[in-house]
This record gives structure tokens, C-alpha cells and sequence, in this order.
């Protein structure tokens, strides 16, 4: 319905509007302690507030419940992730993502988590490999790789299966309201069926009462 789907969109856009105003406040400090150029922040700032403004464009134009918004929010914000992913030499930038699938779950959407879970493993193994080749390939950091990777991949399956329960059980709580709404005109029909039949039997005793009376 029209009416989920629109406050679908509006959670998501607080949640996205939320997560790239922290992360932006975020990297301030990091300019302040010398960690990343102004350059590095402008750019940042473009990509994570883009498809902020993109989305809610969308929204005005085409509907707040339209399906394309969800599109444009995990879109945008896998650019987001694999700028930070990409150009962060640390270890922990690869736990921005469940920030998303926090934010993913209102849709209720396996094959939307689907596709951009193999995006984001791509993303992450493009970084693991990369980070290695430049040098972070002691044991320690082999063990930190096989940790993201893990962690990363069993949210993902966790989120899908729940995702799958939830639908099965809507469909199944759909179906028990259908067949309770069967039956229910099932029983209206029978008794619209009695008072015909209560009906037919009131006339036939009247007529016999008016051929009682004429005679």
C-alpha cells in the first residue's frame, strides 16, 4: 500500500539525512587533527549529500511512496561507502555499512539487499587486496581482514533470512485474513439465502391467509 511505502521513504531519508550529518560532523575532526585535507572533505560532502538531495527531488516529482527512492538511498549510499572504504587505510572504515542495513530493513526487500551485498563484498575484498598489496599484510592484518569479511558477510545472511521470515509470515497472516473474509461471506450469503427463503415462506403463508379470508 501507498501508505507503508510513503513512511518507508520518510524513515529512510531521517536515517540518511542522520548518518551523513554525523559522519560529516565526524571528519571535521579529523581535518582539525590533520588526518584528511579539505579536498578529501569537499569531496566527501559531495558525494554523501548528493543523493540526499536527488532523492527528495525524486520524491516531489514522481510520489513519496514511488519505489525509485530506495534505489537512490542504497545507491548513493554505496558511493559513499566505497569512497571512504577506498581511501581510508584503517581497519574499521568497513563497519559503515550497518548503518545501511539498519536503514534497508523498512523495506522488507530481499533483492534489494541481495544486489548491494554483492556490491559491498566487492567493495570490501577491493580494499582487503588493496591494503595488502601496500603493505598491511602482517598476521594481525590478515586476521582483521578475515574478520570484515566474515562479520560483513554473516550480517548479510542474517538480514536476508530475517527479511525472508518477514515476508513469509506477512503472506501468511494476509492469507489468514483472506480466508476469514471468505467465510465470513460465506455465512453472509447463507443467511441472505435463509431470509429469501424466510421471506418466500412469510408470502406463500400470506396468500394462503387471503384465500382463507375470500373464501
Amino acid at each position: 500500500p501507498k501508505e507503508f511505502a510513503v513512511r518507508a521513504n520518510k524513515k529512510a531519508m531521517t536515517m540518511w539525512i542522520m548518518m551523513s550529518a554525523v559522519l560529516s560532523a565526524a571528519y571535521v575532526f579529523e581535518i582539525l587533527k590533520g588526518a584528511k585535507t579539505v579536498g578529501y572533505y569537499l569531496v566527501m560532502e559531495i558525494i554523501a549529500w548528493t543523493p540526499v538531495i536527488a532523492g527528495f527531488i525524486v520524491l516531489k516529482i514522481r510520489g513519496w511512496h514511488t519505489r525509485a527512492y530506495r534505489e537512490i538511498c542504497a545507491g548513493g549510499y554505496w558511493l559513499f561507502y566505497g569512497y571512504i572504504m577506498l581511501t581510508s587505510p584503517g581497519t574499521l572504515a568497513f563497519a559503515y555499512v550497518f548503518p545501511l542495513l539498519c536503514m534497508l530493513v523498512v523495506y522488507k526487500d530481499k533483492k534489494l539487499i541481495l544486489r548491494y551485498c554483492i556490491i559491498n563484498m566487492v567493495i570490501l575484498v577491493a580494499t582487503i587486496v588493496r591494503n595488502y598489496m601496500n603493505g598491511m599484510n602482517s598476521s594481525t592484518d590478515i586476521t582483521n581482514y578475515e574478520m570484515q569479511f566474515g562479520i560483513t558477510l554473516f550480517c548479510y545472511i542474517g538480514l536476508i533470512i530475517a527479511i525472508k521470515h518477514l515476508c513469509v509470515s506477512d503472506d501468511a497472516l494476509l492469507n489468514s485474513v483472506k480466508d476469514n473474509l471468505a467465510r465470513v461471506v460465506s455465512t453472509v450469503e447463507k443467511v441472505k439465502g435463509a431470509s429469501n427463503s424466510i421471506v418466500d415462506g412469510v408470502t406463500v403463508v400470506r396468500e394462503l391467509a387471503d384465500e382463507n379470508k375470500h373464501s
